[in-house]
């Protein structure tokens, strides 16, 4: 299986619609090695959808509908609005522990029961899966 992680500085990419690179892991084992850095353009929504990330989870900050729309037509499942160090991301995503408070976006609503749900994160439906509580 392949993971794509978006970095920027060590950390999680706060948005994917615009993330210039993507760390992608092989993972075997429940252990992961890193095979390559795709470089994504960051300025248009339909190359970045389309980048050929050639992952099957994609762990990613926010994303827009429009694009977690296409990440989902393309049959990845997205893990959003993660934040934090990229390698403890990893990790616990890797050990199951996705979605996790310490590692969700400020005001996301996966943080302490907050009145919405995190979009996508750790569900495993896909991209854009969730929505609202009611």
């Amino acid at each position: 299986m392949n993971v794509g992680v978006t970095v920027w500085n060590g950390r999680i990419s706060p948005v994917f619609d615009v993330a210039r690179l993507v760390q992608v892991f092989a993972v075997e084992n429940g252990r992961a090695a890193c095979v390559r850095e795709i470089e994504l353009p960051g300025t248009d929504m339909q190359a970045q959808a389309a980048a050929g990330l050639g992952v099957d989870v994609l762990i990613c900050g926010a994303l827009s509908r429009t694009m977690a729309a296409a990440l989902a037509a393309a049959n990845m499942r997205v893990v959003s609005f993660v934040a934090g160090d990229a390698q403890a991301v990893l990790d616990a995503w890797l050990a199951g522990r996705l979605p996790d408070p310490r590692l969700s976006m400020p005001g996301c609503g996966c943080r302490r029961g907050r009145g919405r749900r995190c979009r996508g994160q750790g569900n495993g439906q896909g991209a854009g899966q969730g929505g609202r509580k009611r």
